[in-house]
């Protein structure tokens, strides 16, 4: 009884537990916020308690009932009373179970223990998952946020080529890698030979809602020192990129732009839109030609294959997006709506290479005009101007440069290794589509004050960028299957109730629950003793005579030498356990209440005239004599 409450204390316990925990939409325990790894811990070892715990019950169980159905008048089978025995073999109990198989629901339970076990040790884990969990701690901050913005040429052009350049030479060879701005994600129809980015815009292009867009989200403090930041249901961009077929090329003529011819060191790029696509490739000059400044003179490498070349499709898609407060790196992504195609256009990647691959004009002469990377001093502005061409200058060299040298890196010194090309082309394709929303932004809040009558409102986010971010703490949660987790709680609720009434029948049974002394052998060789001398009404023979006839069998040569043949002849003489003595007069009842065991024997029916009686067989009438003896050893 005590394990029997012990474990429906526990059950309850831990089907609150495990509700909490894997399928409540507030998994938070207290102020406990458990990670997957923990709740996939602390599930795994409390199931194996509960598994072995409901074994060890059922077994015991099945053991006290043997002997409460043995006190009965009419005994029991002792097929069944071995199935019931917790120090049955499983093969043995297989055995007994097949032979008595038209009345062996007791037998399978028993042979099914392991499953139960198994099932209450591990179907939690059905298609479980580790899910992103997150919960807000504070008041929502209306933002800016997302990306999504479009080329745009005129915002383009008012950004010093300087300021644009340094994204590209600082971003080629790894944006798309870095998880502060960009993540996988699954794509229908994008298998192999083709990858997916998500760029939902990132932390730093965030900003608080007002006029000017210059207040970064950890301005003012609000977001200062916080664990996680989520931005919910912000405009973000799907990029995906498919390998071209070897059969693809471009119209060198029409199609393709050679940039660098200034520094004898060109950088070919082509591109083609394709229903609503851009397919783009690009090479540099072959390092022969380069070392010999030919690369102007010898165009003949323009008209080579183009291996390093893809296709390029973009989608916009909103999502809620939570970032680590530490390193601002994208935690989760949540997609709150399917990825809606947006057509390229081809135009505005060609005025961004020309921003910065080719040096710009030299200023006007005369005063200057209030722009974007200017003041309204006049005395100041050829100055600045001029300074800023410079910089302009020397960023679309060192640009130039810079790409023409990875090409070049990667044809000469890593030809096998054709994947990092394609993934600078990405990397190059992508820049423009994550920091667009920077330009707009720079464009926005450094409008000097001749020009704010001109572009007023020309520079604001779109409408759907407007959203809300909010600090908190998250973690990997982790959510079972929600039908899975009540089978579970419905089934050791089952268990528990049934045995339970199984537990209260033997109580309130005339018979009464038998006292054990909790080992098995000692609770046979107590009831199974030989009572040959007891006289006066008592039993006075030996109640292990029978089952001695069948262990002394086995030296017989014609004896059966299994398990499943002992199971048989159990079966075939019916072999039963009945009670050989009044409990009453001989056990009485103990100090507790519970009634004391009685004497047992195993004995054989018989048919007699119709009738069944129980044949009383002590060792001398049931010694087996042969003359073909073995050894059994």
């Amino acid at each position: 009884m005590a394990l029997w409450f012990f474990i429906a204390i526990f059950t309850v316990l831990y089907s609150v537990y495990i509700y909490k925990s894997l399928l409540s939409p507030d998994p938070a325990i207290g102020n406990l916020l458990p990670s997957a790894s923990d709740t996939n811990l602390v599930v795994s070892v409390l199931s194996q308690v509960l598994a072995n715990s409901v074994d060890v019950l059922l077994t015991g169980v099945f053991d006290v009932l043997r002997w409460q159905l043995a006190s009965r008048l009419a005994g029991i089978s002792a097929t069944t009373f071995f199935q019931l025995s917790s120090s049955t073999q499983w093969i043995a109990l297989l055995s007994l179970t097949i032979t008595k198989f038209s009345s062996s629901g007791v037998g399978l339970i028993r042979l099914l223990l392991p499953l139960f076990g198994l099932y209450f040790g591990s179907i939690l884990k059905y298609r479980a998952e580790f899910v992103y969990y997150f919960k807000e701690s504070a008041e929502r901050t209306a933002v800016f946020a997302g990306s999504g913005v479009p080329l745009d040429e005129l915002v383009l052009a008012l950004i010093p080529a300087s300021y644009i350049g340094i994204f590209f030479v600082s971003w080629i060879p790894t944006l798309l890698d870095v998880p502060k701005y960009a993540v996988s994600m699954p794509l229908e129809g994008c298998g192999q030979n083709c990858t997916t980015s998500f760029l939902p815009g990132g932390i730093e292009t965030a900003r608080k809602l007002g006029p000017y867009l210059n207040m970064t989200l950890l301005e003012g403090g609000v977001f200062r020192n916080s664990e996680t930041i989520q931005i919910h249901n912000a405009p973000g961009i799907l990029l995906r990129f498919d390998d071209l077929p070897p059969t693809f090329d471009f119209d060198r003529t029409h199609e393709c732009h050679t940039y660098g011819q200034h520094l004898n060191d060109t950088l070919q790029l082509c591109i083609r839109p394709v229903n609503g696509s851009l397919a783009v490739g690009w090479a540099a000059c072959p390092t022969p030609l380069y070392r010999t400044s030919s690369c102007t003179s010898n165009t003949s490498w323009l008209a080579a294959p183009l291996p390093k070349a893809l296709l390029m499709t973009r989608y916009k898609q909103y999502a809620t997006t939570a970032y680590s407060g530490l390193d601002f790196s994208i935690l989760n992504v949540s997609p709150t709506s399917p990825p809606i195609p947006e057509p390229l256009n081809a135009s505005t990647y060609l005025a961004t290479w020309s921003k910065i691959f080719q040096p710009p004009p030299p200023p006007p002469p005369g005063p200057s005009h209030a722009s974007l990377d200017n003041d309204n001093d006049n005395s100041n502005n050829k100055t600045q101007t001029r300074t800023q061409t410079d910089n302009d200058q020397a960023m679309t060299s060192a640009l130039t440069y810079a790409v023409t040298w990875l090409l070049r890196l990667y044809d000469d010194v890593f030809p096998d290794d054709t994947h990092t090309p394609l993934s600078h082309l990405r990397n190059f394709l992508a820049i423009p589509q994550q920091f667009m929303v920077t330009c707009l932004q720079f464009a926005n809040y450094s409008v000097p004050a001749g020009l704010e009558a001109q572009l007023a409102g020309r520079f604001a986010l779109p409408a759907d960028m407007r959203t809300e971010a909010v600090r908190g703490a998250s973690t990997t949660r982790f959510l079972a299957v929600g039908w899975v987790v009540w089978v579970y709680i419905a089934s050791a609720g089952a268990v528990v109730v049934g045995v339970g009434a199984v537990v209260v029948g033997m109580v309130v049974r005339r018979e009464g629950v038998p006292s054990s002394t909790g080992f098995v052998e000692v609770d046979l060789a107590a009831r199974f003793q030989d009572t040959r001398e007891e006289g006066e009404g008592g039993w006075g023979g030996d109640g292990l005579a029978v089952i001695r006839q069948l262990g002394r069998a086995r030296e017989v040569s014609t004896a059966v030498t299994s398990s499943f043949g002992v199971a048989r002849e159990l079966r075939r003489r019916r072999i039963r356990v009945v009670s050989v003595s009044d409990g009453e007069r001989r056990g009485g009842v103990g100090s507790d209440g519970v009634k004391q065991y009685e004497l047992f024997a195993f004995q054989e029916e018989q048919e007699n005239r119709g009738r069944v009686r129980l044949a009383r067989m002590d060792t001398e009438e049931t010694r087996v004599a042969s003359p073909r003896l073995k050894a059994n050893w």
